[in-house]
Protein backbone atom coordinates (compact mmCIF):
# COMPACT_ATOMS: atom_id res chain seq x y z
CA UNK A 1 0.00 0.00 0.00
CA UNK A 2 1.54 3.56 -1.27
CA UNK A 3 -0.21 6.14 0.34
CA UNK A 4 0.01 10.46 0.34
CA UNK A 5 2.89 11.28 2.33
CA UNK A 6 5.28 14.44 3.46
CA UNK A 7 8.35 12.79 5.05
CA UNK A 8 11.41 14.13 6.41
CA UNK A 9 14.83 14.38 4.33
CA UNK A 10 16.60 11.35 5.03
CA UNK A 11 20.04 13.33 4.52
CA UNK A 12 18.37 15.78 6.49
CA UNK A 13 17.62 13.74 9.77
CA UNK A 14 20.73 11.79 9.27
CA UNK A 15 22.67 15.18 9.71
CA UNK A 16 19.73 15.60 12.92
CA UNK A 17 18.21 18.59 10.37
CA UNK A 18 15.13 16.79 11.08
CA UNK A 19 12.74 19.64 12.78
CA UNK A 20 9.92 20.40 10.72
CA UNK A 21 11.14 19.98 7.35
CA UNK A 22 8.70 18.23 4.96
CA UNK A 23 9.52 17.38 1.36
CA UNK A 24 5.94 18.09 0.75
CA UNK A 25 2.59 16.71 0.24
CA UNK A 26 2.90 14.93 -3.19
CA UNK A 27 1.09 12.08 -3.32
CA UNK A 28 4.04 9.44 -3.40
CA UNK A 29 1.97 7.05 -5.62
CA UNK A 30 2.49 9.71 -8.35
CA UNK A 31 6.46 8.86 -8.50
CA UNK A 32 8.03 10.53 -11.51
CA UNK A 33 11.74 9.04 -12.58
CA UNK A 34 14.06 11.65 -13.27
CA UNK A 35 13.40 13.73 -16.44
CA UNK A 36 17.37 13.68 -17.18
CA UNK A 37 17.22 9.83 -16.96
CA UNK A 38 16.91 9.76 -21.02
CA UNK A 39 16.50 5.98 -22.18
CA UNK A 40 16.93 4.83 -18.39
CA UNK A 41 20.27 4.19 -18.49
CA UNK A 42 20.80 4.84 -15.19
CA UNK A 43 23.13 7.94 -15.76
CA UNK A 44 21.72 10.31 -14.42
CA UNK A 45 20.90 11.44 -10.49
CA UNK A 46 24.07 8.71 -10.04
CA UNK A 47 24.83 10.39 -6.54
CA UNK A 48 23.18 7.53 -4.01
CA UNK A 49 24.85 5.29 -2.07
CA UNK A 50 27.00 2.86 -3.45
CA UNK A 51 27.48 -0.76 -3.57
CA UNK A 52 26.53 -4.49 -4.49
CA UNK A 53 28.57 -6.11 -6.89
CA UNK A 54 28.04 -3.64 -9.96
CA UNK A 55 29.68 -1.23 -7.94
CA UNK A 56 32.26 1.06 -10.04
CA UNK A 57 30.59 -0.22 -13.84
CA UNK A 58 30.79 2.69 -16.16
CA UNK A 59 26.71 3.34 -16.98
CA UNK A 60 27.55 2.44 -20.78
CA UNK A 61 29.77 -0.74 -19.99
CA UNK A 62 27.14 -2.21 -18.16
CA UNK A 63 25.24 -5.77 -20.05
CA UNK A 64 21.71 -5.81 -20.99
CA UNK A 65 20.64 -8.93 -18.43
CA UNK A 66 17.70 -10.96 -18.89
CA UNK A 67 14.74 -9.80 -16.76
CA UNK A 68 14.76 -10.17 -12.89
CA UNK A 69 18.62 -9.91 -12.89
CA UNK A 70 21.01 -7.39 -12.53
CA UNK A 71 25.25 -7.13 -11.89
CA UNK A 72 28.08 -6.30 -13.65
CA UNK A 73 27.80 -9.93 -14.57
CA UNK A 74 24.07 -10.18 -14.27
CA UNK A 75 24.33 -12.83 -11.48
CA UNK A 76 22.22 -11.08 -8.85
CA UNK A 77 18.55 -11.62 -8.35
CA UNK A 78 16.71 -8.57 -8.17
CA UNK A 79 12.73 -8.83 -7.37
CA UNK A 80 11.11 -4.93 -8.02
CA UNK A 81 8.86 -3.25 -5.59
CA UNK A 82 7.26 -0.27 -7.26
CA UNK A 83 3.82 0.78 -4.80
CA UNK A 84 2.69 3.32 -7.70
CA UNK A 85 2.80 1.25 -10.68
CA UNK A 86 3.14 -2.14 -9.30
CA UNK A 87 0.74 -4.90 -8.74
CA UNK A 88 0.99 -7.84 -6.20
CA UNK A 89 -0.07 -10.34 -9.63
CA UNK A 90 3.45 -9.44 -10.95
CA UNK A 91 6.23 -11.18 -10.66
CA UNK A 92 8.58 -8.47 -10.07
CA UNK A 93 11.13 -9.31 -12.77
CA UNK A 94 11.60 -5.62 -14.33
CA UNK A 95 10.46 -2.18 -12.99
CA UNK A 96 7.28 -2.56 -15.73
CA UNK A 97 6.73 -5.78 -14.14
CA UNK A 98 7.24 -4.94 -10.35
CA UNK A 99 4.94 -5.92 -7.43
CA UNK A 100 3.60 -3.30 -5.43
CA UNK A 101 4.23 -4.22 -1.56
CA UNK A 102 7.46 -4.68 -0.03
CA UNK A 103 5.91 -8.15 1.50
CA UNK A 104 5.45 -9.45 -1.89
CA UNK A 105 8.81 -8.67 -2.86
CA UNK A 106 10.37 -10.09 -0.24
CA UNK A 107 7.74 -13.53 -1.32
CA UNK A 108 8.89 -13.33 -3.96
CA UNK A 109 12.80 -12.99 -3.81
CA UNK A 110 12.03 -15.96 -1.01
CA UNK A 111 10.49 -17.92 -3.67
CA UNK A 112 13.18 -17.18 -6.24
CA UNK A 113 16.65 -18.09 -3.99
CA UNK A 114 14.42 -22.00 -3.80
CA UNK A 115 13.77 -22.44 -6.87
CA UNK A 116 16.12 -20.76 -9.24
CA UNK A 117 19.05 -21.71 -6.37
CA UNK A 118 19.87 -18.33 -5.62
CA UNK A 119 22.31 -17.84 -2.91
CA UNK A 120 20.54 -14.29 -2.37
CA UNK A 121 18.15 -12.16 -3.84
CA UNK A 122 17.62 -8.51 -3.63
CA UNK A 123 14.86 -6.23 -3.83
CA UNK A 124 14.53 -2.54 -5.41
CA UNK A 125 11.84 -0.56 -3.86
CA UNK A 126 10.71 2.80 -5.76
CA UNK A 127 10.49 5.90 -3.07
CA UNK A 128 7.13 6.49 -1.10
CA UNK A 129 5.76 4.87 1.88
CA UNK A 130 4.79 1.39 2.54
CA UNK A 131 2.80 -0.55 5.27
CA UNK A 132 3.01 -3.94 6.47
CA UNK A 133 -0.45 -4.98 6.16
CA UNK A 134 -3.72 -4.19 7.80
CA UNK A 135 -3.62 -5.76 11.21
CA UNK A 136 -1.35 -4.25 13.74
CA UNK A 137 0.12 -7.58 14.20
CA UNK A 138 1.27 -7.13 10.42
CA UNK A 139 5.24 -6.33 10.00
CA UNK A 140 7.55 -6.54 7.55
CA UNK A 141 9.28 -9.92 7.81
CA UNK A 142 12.94 -10.10 6.87
CA UNK A 143 13.79 -13.60 5.27
CA UNK A 144 16.93 -15.16 4.87
CA UNK A 145 19.07 -14.61 1.96
CA UNK A 146 16.84 -11.70 0.86
CA UNK A 147 18.49 -8.00 0.59
CA UNK A 148 16.08 -4.94 0.50
CA UNK A 149 17.56 -1.81 -0.42
CA UNK A 150 15.29 1.55 -0.80
CA UNK A 151 16.05 4.85 -2.33
CA UNK A 152 14.93 4.40 -6.24
CA UNK A 153 12.80 6.46 -8.51
CA UNK A 154 12.24 3.55 -11.24
CA UNK A 155 14.25 3.62 -13.81
CA UNK A 156 17.82 2.29 -12.35
CA UNK A 157 19.33 -0.40 -13.82
CA UNK A 158 22.45 -0.90 -10.94
CA UNK A 159 22.10 0.03 -7.42
CA UNK A 160 24.58 2.34 -7.36
CA UNK A 161 22.63 4.55 -9.33
CA UNK A 162 20.05 5.07 -6.92
CA UNK A 163 19.73 8.21 -4.16
CA UNK A 164 18.39 7.55 -0.92
CA UNK A 165 18.54 11.25 0.10
CA UNK A 166 16.62 12.36 -3.07
CA UNK A 167 13.80 8.99 -3.07
CA UNK A 168 12.75 8.43 0.68
CA UNK A 169 11.54 5.26 1.01
CA UNK A 170 9.35 4.87 4.28
CA UNK A 171 8.53 1.91 6.32
CA UNK A 172 5.87 2.93 8.48
CA UNK A 173 3.78 1.23 11.10
CA UNK A 174 0.25 3.94 10.18
CA UNK A 175 -1.60 0.82 8.80
CA UNK A 176 -4.32 2.77 8.37
CA UNK A 177 -3.63 6.13 7.15
CA UNK A 178 -5.10 7.64 10.03
CA UNK A 179 -2.49 9.18 12.22
CA UNK A 180 -4.35 7.06 15.47
CA UNK A 181 -1.23 5.45 17.30
CA UNK A 182 -3.61 3.42 18.75
CA UNK A 183 -4.25 1.89 15.41
CA UNK A 184 -0.59 1.26 14.13
CA UNK A 185 1.25 -2.05 13.61
CA UNK A 186 3.11 -3.40 16.93
CA UNK A 187 6.62 -4.27 15.02
CA UNK A 188 7.58 -2.67 12.33
CA UNK A 189 10.17 -4.90 10.92
CA UNK A 190 10.63 -8.21 12.12
CA UNK A 191 14.14 -10.59 12.04
CA UNK A 192 14.05 -13.89 12.90
CA UNK A 193 16.29 -16.68 12.70
CA UNK A 194 18.68 -14.80 10.53
CA UNK A 195 22.53 -15.24 10.38
CA UNK A 196 25.10 -12.81 10.29
CA UNK A 197 24.38 -10.57 7.07
CA UNK A 198 22.08 -12.88 5.42
CA UNK A 199 19.77 -10.13 5.31
CA UNK A 200 20.16 -6.21 4.52
CA UNK A 201 17.65 -3.42 5.49
CA UNK A 202 19.66 -0.35 3.39
CA UNK A 203 18.16 3.37 2.44
CA UNK A 204 14.80 3.42 4.37
CA UNK A 205 13.30 5.52 7.11
CA UNK A 206 11.34 3.01 9.76
CA UNK A 207 8.44 5.08 11.74
CA UNK A 208 5.16 4.99 13.38
CA UNK A 209 5.52 1.79 14.95
CA UNK A 210 3.68 1.48 18.10
CA UNK A 211 4.30 -1.78 20.34
CA UNK A 212 1.62 -0.96 22.97
CA UNK A 213 0.16 -4.54 23.11
CA UNK A 214 0.79 -7.31 25.98
CA UNK A 215 3.88 -9.37 25.98
CA UNK A 216 6.55 -9.06 23.14
CA UNK A 217 3.66 -6.26 21.68
CA UNK A 218 4.90 -3.93 24.00
CA UNK A 219 8.40 -4.41 22.61
CA UNK A 220 10.80 -2.66 19.77
CA UNK A 221 8.10 -0.65 18.05
CA UNK A 222 10.19 0.04 14.86
CA UNK A 223 11.85 -3.31 14.85
CA UNK A 224 12.40 -7.03 16.74
CA UNK A 225 15.32 -9.01 15.97
CA UNK A 226 15.06 -12.56 17.83
CA UNK A 227 18.12 -14.64 17.05
CA UNK A 228 18.66 -12.52 14.06
CA UNK A 229 22.24 -10.69 13.10
CA UNK A 230 20.40 -8.25 10.23
CA UNK A 231 22.60 -5.75 8.45
CA UNK A 232 21.61 -2.40 8.21
CA UNK A 233 22.66 0.87 6.78
CA UNK A 234 21.58 4.44 5.52
CA UNK A 235 18.81 3.57 8.34
CA UNK A 236 16.79 5.96 9.78
CA UNK A 237 14.24 5.28 12.83
CA UNK A 238 12.06 7.81 14.04
CA UNK A 239 8.73 8.13 15.65
CA UNK A 240 8.27 4.72 17.06
CA UNK A 241 6.90 3.51 20.44
CA UNK A 242 6.92 1.32 22.87
CA UNK A 243 5.23 1.12 26.20
CA UNK A 244 7.51 -1.26 27.10
CA UNK A 245 10.87 -1.83 25.90
CA UNK A 246 12.84 -0.42 23.08
CA UNK A 247 10.98 2.28 21.46
CA UNK A 248 12.49 1.75 17.78
CA UNK A 249 14.45 -1.36 18.41
CA UNK A 250 14.60 -4.80 20.45
CA UNK A 251 17.53 -6.96 20.26
CA UNK A 252 17.28 -10.17 22.03
CA UNK A 253 18.54 -14.05 22.09
CA UNK A 254 21.87 -14.43 20.04
CA UNK A 255 20.98 -11.89 17.88
CA UNK A 256 24.22 -9.51 16.69
CA UNK A 257 23.02 -6.84 13.52
CA UNK A 258 25.43 -4.66 12.47
CA UNK A 259 23.91 -0.97 12.16
CA UNK A 260 26.38 1.64 10.11
CA UNK A 261 25.31 4.98 9.36
CA UNK A 262 21.90 5.15 10.95
CA UNK A 263 19.95 7.05 13.13
CA UNK A 264 17.56 7.01 15.68
CA UNK A 265 15.43 10.03 16.01
CA UNK A 266 12.71 11.09 18.86
CA UNK A 267 11.59 7.40 19.48
CA UNK A 268 10.31 6.18 23.06
CA UNK A 269 9.44 3.60 25.46
CA UNK A 270 9.40 2.44 29.00
CA UNK A 271 13.01 1.24 28.73
CA UNK A 272 15.55 1.80 26.15
CA UNK A 273 13.95 4.89 24.59
CA UNK A 274 16.00 3.85 21.03
CA UNK A 275 17.09 0.58 21.77
CA UNK A 276 17.50 -2.32 24.11
CA UNK A 277 19.82 -5.14 24.18
CA UNK A 278 19.32 -8.27 26.34
CA UNK A 279 20.26 -12.09 26.29
CA UNK A 280 23.34 -12.83 24.71
CA UNK A 281 22.78 -9.68 21.83
CA UNK A 282 25.74 -8.03 20.71
CA UNK A 283 24.89 -5.50 18.15
CA UNK A 284 27.71 -3.60 16.48
CA UNK A 285 27.09 0.37 15.70
CA UNK A 286 29.32 2.24 13.37
CA UNK A 287 28.73 5.41 12.81
CA UNK A 288 25.14 5.87 14.56
CA UNK A 289 23.35 8.96 15.80
CA UNK A 290 20.87 8.85 19.59
CA UNK A 291 18.98 12.38 19.35
CA UNK A 292 15.93 13.06 21.75
CA UNK A 293 15.03 9.84 22.48
CA UNK A 294 13.16 9.60 25.73
CA UNK A 295 12.50 6.83 28.24
CA UNK A 296 11.70 6.31 31.90
CA UNK A 297 15.22 4.37 32.16
CA UNK A 298 18.15 4.56 29.25
CA UNK A 299 16.79 6.93 27.09
CA UNK A 300 19.00 6.58 24.44
CA UNK A 301 20.05 2.63 25.18
CA UNK A 302 19.81 0.04 27.88
CA UNK A 303 21.73 -3.10 28.05
CA UNK A 304 20.77 -5.55 29.95
CA UNK A 305 21.09 -9.35 30.60
CA UNK A 306 24.14 -10.99 28.81
CA UNK A 307 24.30 -8.51 26.01
CA UNK A 308 27.50 -6.69 24.86
CA UNK A 309 26.90 -4.24 22.51
CA UNK A 310 30.04 -2.34 20.59
CA UNK A 311 29.76 1.47 19.65
CA UNK A 312 32.57 2.96 17.41
CA UNK A 313 32.27 6.63 16.45
CA UNK A 314 28.77 7.08 17.92
CA UNK A 315 27.46 10.25 18.85
CA UNK A 316 24.11 10.88 21.56
CA UNK A 317 22.48 14.20 22.03
CA UNK A 318 19.52 14.92 23.73
CA UNK A 319 18.38 12.15 24.72
CA UNK A 320 16.21 11.69 28.40
CA UNK A 321 15.76 9.44 31.06
CA UNK A 322 13.10 10.20 33.53
CA UNK A 323 15.44 8.36 36.20
CA UNK A 324 18.88 7.21 34.83
CA UNK A 325 21.09 6.65 32.13
CA UNK A 326 20.18 9.88 29.66
CA UNK A 327 22.02 8.30 27.22
CA UNK A 328 23.03 4.53 28.39
CA UNK A 329 22.05 2.59 30.91
CA UNK A 330 23.66 -0.97 31.82
CA UNK A 331 22.54 -3.04 33.75
CA UNK A 332 22.39 -7.14 35.83
CA UNK A 333 24.87 -8.82 33.96
CA UNK A 334 25.27 -6.96 30.66
CA UNK A 335 28.87 -5.20 29.19
CA UNK A 336 30.00 -3.48 26.25
CA UNK A 337 32.79 -1.26 24.81
CA UNK A 338 32.21 2.28 23.40
CA UNK A 339 35.03 4.24 21.55
CA UNK A 340 35.49 6.85 19.21
CA UNK A 341 31.82 8.27 20.34
CA UNK A 342 30.68 11.55 22.10
CA UNK A 343 28.03 11.90 24.86
CA UNK A 344 27.13 15.59 25.27
CA UNK A 345 24.19 16.81 26.56
CA UNK A 346 21.60 13.77 27.22
CA UNK A 347 20.09 14.01 30.74
CA UNK A 348 18.82 12.03 33.01
CA UNK A 349 16.28 12.73 36.24
CA UNK A 350 18.02 11.03 38.59
CA UNK A 351 21.75 9.77 37.89
CA UNK A 352 24.01 9.43 35.08
CA UNK A 353 23.31 12.32 32.29
CA UNK A 354 25.42 10.05 29.89
CA UNK A 355 26.15 6.79 31.29
CA UNK A 356 24.76 5.27 34.48
CA UNK A 357 26.42 2.06 35.25
CA UNK A 358 24.85 -0.70 37.24
CA UNK A 359 25.89 -3.66 36.26
CA UNK A 360 28.10 -6.81 37.54
CA UNK A 361 30.10 -6.54 34.16
CA UNK A 362 32.34 -4.21 32.78
CA UNK A 363 31.69 -1.52 30.54
CA UNK A 364 34.73 -0.40 28.67
CA UNK A 365 35.02 2.92 27.05
CA UNK A 366 37.88 4.83 25.70
CA UNK A 367 38.61 7.88 23.29
CA UNK A 368 35.64 9.63 23.70
CA UNK A 369 33.78 12.78 24.81
CA UNK A 370 31.57 12.45 27.85
CA UNK A 371 30.11 15.63 29.52
CA UNK A 372 31.05 15.56 33.14
CA UNK A 373 32.60 12.01 32.73
CA UNK A 374 34.31 12.98 36.36
CA UNK A 375 30.96 14.06 38.10
CA UNK A 376 27.17 13.84 37.21
CA UNK A 377 28.24 12.77 33.74
CA UNK A 378 29.03 9.39 35.11
CA UNK A 379 27.52 6.95 37.60
CA UNK A 380 28.20 3.79 38.68
CA UNK A 381 25.98 1.02 40.99
CA UNK A 382 27.36 -2.23 40.55
CA UNK A 383 29.95 -4.67 41.09
CA UNK A 384 31.16 -4.28 37.41
CA UNK A 385 33.81 -1.49 36.81
CA UNK A 386 33.47 0.73 34.12
CA UNK A 387 36.70 0.89 32.37
CA UNK A 388 37.79 4.30 31.19
CA UNK A 389 40.85 5.55 29.23
CA UNK A 390 41.29 8.91 26.99
CA UNK A 391 38.44 10.88 27.85
CA UNK A 392 37.64 14.20 27.51
CA UNK A 393 35.22 16.51 28.96
CA UNK A 394 35.28 19.47 26.55
CA UNK A 395 32.78 20.60 24.54
CA UNK A 396 32.70 18.74 21.01
CA UNK A 397 30.82 21.93 19.34
CA UNK A 398 28.69 20.41 17.46
CA UNK A 399 27.23 22.81 14.46
CA UNK A 400 23.84 23.27 15.90
CA UNK A 401 22.98 20.39 18.57
CA UNK A 402 20.39 18.37 18.59
CA UNK A 403 19.69 19.76 15.07
CA UNK A 404 23.13 19.25 13.42
CA UNK A 405 25.37 17.10 15.27
CA UNK A 406 28.37 17.73 12.84
CA UNK A 407 31.31 18.88 14.21
CA UNK A 408 31.86 22.52 13.59
CA UNK A 409 35.76 24.44 12.90
CA UNK A 410 35.56 24.54 16.61
CA UNK A 411 35.68 21.37 18.00
CA UNK A 412 39.50 20.47 18.62
CA UNK A 413 39.05 18.27 21.29
CA UNK A 414 36.70 15.83 18.46
CA UNK A 415 38.58 16.64 15.24
CA UNK A 416 41.24 14.25 14.30
CA UNK A 417 41.27 12.66 18.16
CA UNK A 418 39.83 8.91 16.88
CA UNK A 419 41.80 6.06 17.73
CA UNK A 420 41.85 3.97 14.11
CA UNK A 421 42.86 1.20 15.79
CA UNK A 422 39.78 0.17 16.77
CA UNK A 423 37.99 0.44 13.28
CA UNK A 424 41.15 -2.10 12.15
CA UNK A 425 39.07 -5.62 12.19
CA UNK A 426 35.28 -3.97 11.52
CA UNK A 427 34.35 -3.11 7.92
CA UNK A 428 34.35 0.15 8.50
CA UNK A 429 32.92 2.53 6.14
CA UNK A 430 34.27 4.93 3.65
CA UNK A 431 31.56 8.03 4.62
CA UNK A 432 30.64 9.58 7.26
CA UNK A 433 26.50 9.72 8.66
CA UNK A 434 26.21 12.93 6.05
CA UNK A 435 27.72 10.40 3.27
CA UNK A 436 30.82 12.56 3.38
CA UNK A 437 34.45 11.13 3.30
CA UNK A 438 35.16 9.61 6.92
CA UNK A 439 39.09 9.97 7.67
CA UNK A 440 40.24 13.25 6.49
CA UNK A 441 42.86 15.93 8.15
CA UNK A 442 40.81 18.17 9.68
CA UNK A 443 43.15 20.02 11.83
CA UNK A 444 45.75 20.39 8.73
CA UNK A 445 48.72 18.72 10.66
CA UNK A 446 49.25 16.91 7.25
CA UNK A 447 48.01 13.35 8.76
CA UNK A 448 44.27 12.63 8.19
CA UNK A 449 42.99 10.91 11.53
CA UNK A 450 39.25 9.72 12.46
CA UNK A 451 37.38 12.45 14.07
CA UNK A 452 35.20 11.35 17.29
CA UNK A 453 31.56 10.64 16.68
CA UNK A 454 29.14 9.88 13.53
CA UNK A 455 30.23 12.91 11.68
CA UNK A 456 33.83 13.47 10.11
CA UNK A 457 34.64 17.67 9.80
CA UNK A 458 35.11 18.32 6.70
CA UNK A 459 37.68 21.65 6.54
Amino acid sequence: MLREHGGLSRRGVAAGLFAGVLLGAAACGEVTANPDAGDDTGEADAGGQAGGDDAGAAPDARPDCDDGFTGSDCAECTVFVDGGDGADGNEGLSWEDAVESVSAGIGRAATRLDSDDQERCSVWVREGTYVPGDSRDDSFELAPGVHLYGGFAGFETAREDRNVDQYETTLSGDIDASGDLDENAYHVVTATNIGAGDATLDGFTITAGHADGSGDDRLGGGMVNDDASPALENVVFTDNQASGIGGAMENRGDSAPTLINVSFVENQAGIGGAMRNRGDSAPTLINVSFVDNQAEFGGGMNNQSDSAPTLINVSFNGNQAEDDGGAILTRLSAEGQIFNSILWGNDAGDDGNEIAHESDEDLVIETSIVEAAGGEGIHEDGDGDLVDDDLSEDNPQFVDAPDDLRLSGASGAAIDAGDESVIEDVEFPDTDLAGEPRIVDGDGSGDAVIDLGAYEYQP
